[in-house]
C-alpha cells in the first residue's frame, strides 16, 4: 500500500473534529476535501429552503469559502454542521439581498424608461411564451399604475419593493408608519383592481 493511499484512508476515518484540527494546524486540502464530501448534501439541502435551485450552487460555495476563512475560529462544542449551517444563513441573507437590489433596480429601470423586455419577466420554469406575454402586460400595468400615484405613494411602493419595513420606510422619508401602511393598502388595492379587471377582459 502506498503512502499516498495510507493517508487517504487515514483521513477518511478521521472523526469530524479531528479534520478541522488537521486543517487548521496543516492547512491540508485532504481535510477540507472531506469536510465538503461529508456535508455537501446536508448543505445543499439546507441552502435549498431558502433560495432558488439556481442560486445554491454559487452560494454553497460562498459558505465553503467561509469555512476556510473561519476555521481558526470554529467551536468544537457546536459541531460542524450547525456551524456551516450558521454560516449559510448569513450567505443566504446576503442573496436574498442581491435579489432585492437586482429587482429594485430592474423596476427602476422601467420606470424610469417605461421600456420592457420579455427577459426582464420570463420565468425560467416557465416555457410558454403566452405565458410570458403575459407577465409582461402585467408589468407593463403595474408600471402604468404606479405611474401614476401621488409622488409619495410611489415612494413608498418603490422602497417597499426594495425589500424595506414599515418602520425602515418611515425613517428614510420621515413619516408616519400609519401613513405608509395606508398608502401601501390603497396600491395593492389599486394593483389588484387593475389585474382582476385584466382578467375579465380576457374572458
Amino acid at each position: 500500500m502506498s503512502l499516498e493511499t495510507a493517508f487517504e484512508i487515514r483521513v477518511q476515518d478521521r472523526t469530524n473534529e479531528e479534520l478541522i484540527t488537521m486543517y487548521k494546524e496543516q492547512k491540508l486540502d485532504e481535510c477540507f476535501t472531506e469536510i465538503v464530501k461529508r456535508f455537501h448534501r446536508p448543505l445543499f439541502a439546507f441552502i435549498l429552503r431558502s433560495i432558488p435551485y439556481d442560486q445554491v450552487q454559487d452560494v454553497q460555495q460562498e459558505v465553503w469559502m467561509g469555512l476556510a476563512q473561519s476555521i481558526d475560529s470554529y467551536d468544537n462544542n457546536r459541531g460542524i454542521l450547525n456551524w456551516l449551517y450558521s454560516i449559510a444563513q448569513n450567505k443566504v441573507a446576503d442573496q436574498h439581498r442581491k435579489n432585492k437590489r437586482k429587482k429594485r433596480q430592474m423596476f427602476s429601470s422601467h420606470m424610469e424608461s417605461g421600456t420592457y423586455s420579455i427577459e426582464d419577466v420570463q420565468d425560467k420554469h416557465t416555457s410558454s411564451p403566452i405565458t410570458r406575454l403575459e407577465q409582461l402586460e402585467t408589468l407593463q400595468q403595474i408600471h402604468q399604475l404606479v405611474s401614476s400615484l401621488t409622488e409619495k405613494r410611489r415612494n413608498i411602493f418603490v422602497l417597499m419593493m426594495d425589500g424595506k419595513d414599515n418602520r425602515e420606510i418611515a425613517r428614510e422619508l420621515g413619516i408616519e408608519k400609519q401613513t405608509i401602511a395606508t398608502a401601501l393598502c390603497y396600491t395593492r388595492r389599486q394593483i389588484k383592481k387593475r389585474l382582476l379587471k385584466k382578467e375579465h377582459s380576457h374572458l
